[in-house]
């Protein structure tokens, strides 16, 4: 079975049993004790399972050093659709 399965079954399991998810501190506390190569492997796990959260990993990566003119950027791209 490949991690990508287990991942799965896990997210099932937990939807079925409503588990209970860590609470943010202790889940700052396990990151910092894990090795980089497993954080990345993490982050990349993350970003495959859903949309969204690859959408946040690109911006708290590239786009968040000016926040203002991400948020004018994305305004820009709103109007442009908009006129279409």
């Amino acid at each position: 079975m490949t991690k990508s399965m287990c991942f799965k079954i896990c997210v099932i399991c937990a939807k079925l049993d409503s588990m209970q998810s860590a609470s943010l501190s202790a889940i700052k506390n396990e990151l910092q004790h894990i090795p980089q190569e497993a954080l990345v492997e993490l982050c990349i796990r993350m970003a495959k399972y859903k949309k969204e959260n690859k959408e946040l990993l690109n911006y708290l990566l590239f786009e968040n050093t000016n926040e203002q003119e991400y948020v004018n950027a994305i305004k820009k791209k709103c109007r442009k659709s908009l006129r279409r």
